[in-house]
């Protein structure tokens, strides 16, 4: 690994549902024994990841994201799902147009600049607890809506306090 490499992403920052997202992360730990809860600072909904960046590369990458269509949406969170093999519990939904564009384009931005091949199709979600094992069975149905107004880039910084996301950037969506 290159000494100037960050471990980065784009994403959207949780803008007024941070106290629900909370609630409904202390609703699953409790049915989740041994799961750990996402720091609050750290809830986002992840666009894409972009894994180690080199410096050159994070330049380019300014300069290419205003490119991308940065067009204001707005997506229903309503599904709690355990994602098994990285054992985390998400909130997650469907795309709508807008989001899923932005997306699409995101991860060819990633590809075309050597980064993170893009290995699934999209899926908005948050991810709510680490180190789940199992799909709690008796949550209340939960829907949350975001409408985020800016991209934002962020560096995933390991200390031995956790991993901690930094924003490095922002875009306003249009």
């Amino acid at each position: 690994m290159e000494e100037n490499t960050q471990r980065l992403f784009l994403g959207f920052a949780l803008e007024t549902q941070q106290q629900a997202v909370n609630a409904l992360q202390q609703r699953c730990v409790a049915a989740c024994p041994g799961a750990r809860m996402v720091a609050a600072k750290n809830l986002h909904m992840t666009l894409v990841f972009l894994g180690q960046t080199p410096a050159a590369t994070k330049q380019q990458l300014l300069q290419q994201v205003p490119q991308l269509p940065l067009r204001r949406f707005t997506v229903t969170l309503d599904q709690i799902v355990l994602w098994p093999k990285p054992q985390i519990l998400c909130l997650t939904g469907e795309a709508d147009e807008p989001l899923l564009t932005l997306a699409n384009a995101a991860a060819n931005l990633s590809e075309q600049l050597g980064l993170a091949p893009k290995e699934y199709s999209y899926r908005p979600h948050i991810t709510l607890l680490r180190k789940a094992k199992h799909q709690p069975s008796s949550l209340p149905p939960t829907a949350l809506q975001l409408a985020p107004t800016t991209l934002n880039l962020y560096h995933s910084l390991s200390s031995t306090s956790g991993v901690e996301y930094r924003v490095l950037h922002r875009w306003p969506l249009l």
